[in-house]
């Protein structure tokens, strides 16, 4: 197990039982486990942050990634939903709150369901432009 700010990623063998297919597939596994219950949001968004860039300097090589929180919605809906924007913000220069929002919460509508969680996901974003873009000085 290995940790980044508080968060923990563990590897997991998981073996799939079906009646075509009898093989053994690799996961990766991330447990926001810090993120507890009572906390509502995390008072920063940089350890989030982090976490996201570790995701996505991974090599996953096709392996599926199981992302889970103590509440099984609460963190997992913040996290995948700034993922999302910032993936989309990278790629194509264009930040959607409202997009990422809408398609988490089609899969699960526990998913970003509070006033807090969109205020933290703009600040996780302002945050993020501030540090890591040649737009940061825009703000200051």
């Amino acid at each position: 197990m290995n940790l980044w700010h508080r968060q923990s990623e563990q590897r997991v063998d998981a073996s799939v039982r079906c009646s075509a297919v009898h093989q053994s597939h690799i996961c990766k596994v991330i447990q926001l486990n810090r993120w507890f219950y009572k906390e509502h949001l995390p008072s920063s968004c940089e350890p989030l942050l982090a976490v996201l860039q570790h995701l996505n300097s991974l090599d996953m090589n096709s392996k599926p990634l199981l992302l889970s929180c103590k509440n099984g919605y609460a963190g997992c809906g913040v996290a995948l939903a700034l993922h999302m924007i910032l993936t989309r913000m990278n790629e194509l220069q264009e930040v959607d709150v409202y997009r990422a929002v809408h398609c988490i919460r089609h899969s699960n509508p526990h998913f970003i369901s509070t006033l807090d969680e969109y205020e933290f996901l703009y600040k996780s974003i302002a945050s993020q432009l501030l540090g890591h873009s040649i737009y940061g000085n825009i703000f200051s």
